[in-house]
């Protein structure tokens, strides 16, 4: 493109949605919300939410009053993170509730509300349940053996 005085000449940034997939299992203290742009101009805002709650809004930079009640005092995000391009969020005190999927966007008075990245958090609930059975073998006598089951959850 080549400008001229008659023209106006504007860089647009195009933001490509990516999608991702986390498995985390109980035990777990936290997870990284992964969140990436390349590039961030001007006076921008990062929302983190899920729109399955009311309100949606999990994480919101530097305004958490609008912030769902479950994730407050759990949500924190690089205190550079705009001028790092890196938006991820760290979320604490994982709860089987968390799963879900969470969308990063960016707003911005200029181009309005958009969508960079949907994470799907799947937080597994394992449960242990030990049996015994003891069986007679021909050759050996009586023995024990023990089973162990893992649920490892559900994928909705």
């Amino acid at each position: 493109i080549k400008c001229t005085d008659s023209c106006l000449c504007l860089c647009v940034l195009t933001v490509s949605h990516q999608v991702f997939t986390l498995q985390v299992y109980e035990g777990a203290e936290s997870v990284l919300l992964p969140c990436q742009i390349p590039f961030v101009s001007g006076p921008t805002t990062v929302v983190w939410s899920r729109y399955d709650l009311n309100p949606p809004t999990v994480h919101q930079r530097d305004k958490l009053k609008d912030q769902n009640q479950r994730y407050s005092g759990r949500t924190s995000m690089k205190t550079d993170a705009l001028q790092a391009g890196d938006l991820s969020l760290n979320l604490t005190n994982l709860q089987l509730s968390d799963s879900a999927t969470y969308t990063c966007s960016i707003r911005d008075k200029r181009i309005g509300q958009r969508r960079v990245t949907d994470v799907k958090l799947y937080y597994i609930n394992t449960v242990k349940i030990t049996y015994s059975v003891t069986m007679f073998l021909r050759f050996l006598g009586p023995s024990t053996i023990n089973f162990i089951y893992l649920n490892l959850g559900e994928e909705n």
